[in-house]
């Protein structure tokens, strides 16, 4: 999240420099591409030899398309949140929560997993042994 912070001011200072022709992104759709964008980063991050090959704003707009958007959009978006930075402050915290609860049920599916991978090597291991008891009979 640190790293994108500087992302989003240089965005925001390129969007500022020029003429706005981008629709501003509903609070909703704007806190799942806030957070999106935090997975893309993340991503990136854990896996520098990608990084290396992909420039960042590349990542960003195949994020703002799956919902639709433009960088323009984005852009739009920022500085109409940015000058309410009550409201702005307020979907920063809902994409944080929005990926806390994410990671959350990530976990639980991993949980999950891993229990019916042992429950599956403990059938296999009872089946093996009840074949081997059947051999010595």
């Amino acid at each position: 999240m640190k790293k994108l912070l500087p992302v989003l001011f240089a965005l925001l200072l390129a969007v500022s420099c020029s003429q706005s022709a981008g629709r501003v992104i509903p609070e909703g759709t704007f806190v799942k591409i806030y957070a999106d964008m935090v997975l893309a980063d993340r991503w990136l991050y854990i896996n520098p030899e990608s990084m290396a090959k992909a420039d960042t704003s590349m990542v960003y707009e195949a994020v703002f398309n799956r919902y639709g958007y433009t960088t323009q959009d984005y852009l739009e978006s920022v500085q109409y949140y940015i000058n309410k930075p009550d409201k702005f402050s307020f979907l920063v915290t809902r994409a944080k929560d929005r990926l806390k609860n994410k990671s959350k049920e990530y976990s639980d599916l991993q949980k999950k997993a891993e229990e019916k991978e042992a429950a599956e090597k403990k059938l296999a291991e009872q089946a093996d042994s009840l074949k081997l008891k059947k051999q010595d009979d």
